[in-house]
């Protein structure tokens, strides 16, 4: 974990500092905080859905990231997030 979020915590820890002083786009800071909180949201889930799964499923749990764009569901998902629905 410590070198794929590292970066991520450093720069959602500059936006929240910015939240105290005088930024005129407040609306894009709150979304790129949004972004980053949903990255590392996603990150910690995966990890531990991915250790999960392959306590269960032994090498099969590989195949789970390769179907899961194939599901409708997963993909209106994605769909009503870059809308800005979800």
């Amino acid at each position: 974990m410590q070198t794929h979020l590292t970066g991520t915590f450093t720069d959602l820890g500059i936006d929240l500092a910015q939240i105290k002083t005088d930024v005129q786009d407040q609306q894009q800071l709150f979304l790129r905080i949004r972004l980053r909180l949903a990255i590392i949201f996603f990150f910690m889930l995966g990890a531990l859905l991915g250790a999960y799964l392959f306590g269960t499923l032994n090498f099969i749990s590989f195949l789970v990231p390769v179907l899961l764009p194939c599901s409708p569901r997963f993909t209106t998902f994605l769909d009503l997030m870059f809308k800005g629905i979800i």
